[in-house]
């Protein structure tokens, strides 16, 4: 259990409040000396452990409300205590194995990536977790049924071997037959959590038709079920390069102010804003650097002209550079 308002747990120290009225306000007998009324003492003294009890369950009454008024103003919750390893629940895992995954980033194959990532999501599923695990293309194709835990050996060594990616990839991406087997997985589960894994890089093809019926109102998708999506696709390139440096004469004598113009040439499919574009000179120790942002559409072409003035005498050399 945890606290919103932990501070107020402080207004505990008001529950001292009602033991002091009770202290302050408490009755003090008198004694009397009388005839001999040997029954009214008895009376009386049935009578006085009768006050005395109800007075200590009127103290506790009291002291239970400052505490409880305390507890409400703290803002207590619950948190969901659930050990990683003992998890109840059906995790169905979806690797995209179609045509586009074969492309490489950074050394890699997208497919090979998923797998790995696979893996990682099988081993720290938990003891009780039932892990099903299908590549799809154009179809699915599950991996050896259900990496139950009943037997630890048994699901060790489905663990390691069980997941292997395909040497080659060639088919195209049908997302609904995907979410339809695992859809199936889900509903069948008993278990109290069920979870989706999605591995792809997101290939538009694969949205816009599917030779299987997808989640919809016929057959929805559990509202309880999570869905994890991992994109595994590459980085878009910003294809954006310095392809020209020119000056409108290479001979220029010593004071005299020159124009050299850069052309930039944006060959991505996405505009790119207010890049800077940096020249670069050097004329023996003597540095210029030069500096202008620019903004280029996809496919345009612009030029940037950066003046220079009082050249120094001797040979100028430099280079034109952008930054993404």
């Amino acid at each position: 259990m945890g606290f919103v308002q932990t501070a107020f747990l402080a207004a505990f120290g008001a529950v001292a409040i009602p033991i002091v009225i009770h202290l302050i306000f408490r009755r003090r007998t008198r004694r009397v000396d009388l005839g001999t009324l040997r029954f009214l003492k008895v009376v009386l003294k049935e009578n006085a452990r009768r006050r005395k009890v109800k007075r200590w369950l009127l103290l506790a009454l009291r002291m239970a409300c400052v505490a409880l008024l305390a507890i409400l103003f703290a803002r207590p919750y619950l948190i969901a205590y659930e050990l990683t390893g003992r998890s109840d629940r059906t995790v169905a895992i979806l690797i995209d194995q179609s045509a586009s995954m074969e492309l490489a980033d950074q050394g890699t194959r997208l497919l090979d990536r998923a797998v790995a990532e696979a893996k990682r999501i099988v081993q720290t599923a938990g003891e009780k977790t039932d892990v099903h695990v299908a590549f799809f293309d154009h179809a699915v194709r599950p991996v050896g049924g259900s990496y139950s835990s009943g037997s630890e050996s048994r699901g060790e060594s489905k663990r390691r071997g069980g997941l292997r990616a395909p040497e080659t990839t060639y088919s195209a991406t049908d997302y609904g037959a995907a979410l339809a087997w695992a859809r199936d997985v889900c509903v069948s589960s008993k278990k109290r959590r069920r979870e989706i894994h999605i591995l792809t890089d997101l290939q538009r093809s694969g949205l816009d038709w599917s030779s299987a019926e997808p989640p919809g109102a016929d057959r929805p998708l559990p509202a309880d079920v999570e869905v994890h999506l991992k994109d595994l696709g590459r980085a878009l390139p910003n294809n954006v390069a310095v392809t020209a440096v020119r000056l409108p004469r290479t001979l220029v004598r010593p004071g005299e102010t020159v124009t050299i113009r850069c052309t930039i040439f944006n060959a991505g499919p996405f505009p790119v804003e207010k890049i800077p574009v940096v020249l670069k000179l050097e004329n023996g120790n003597q540095k210029r650097t030069r500096s202008q942002r620019i903004s280029l559409g996809p496919g345009e072409t612009a030029t940037v002209d950066f003046e220079i003035v009082e050249l120094a005498e001797g040979l100028l050399q430099g280079a034109g550079e952008i930054f993404l």
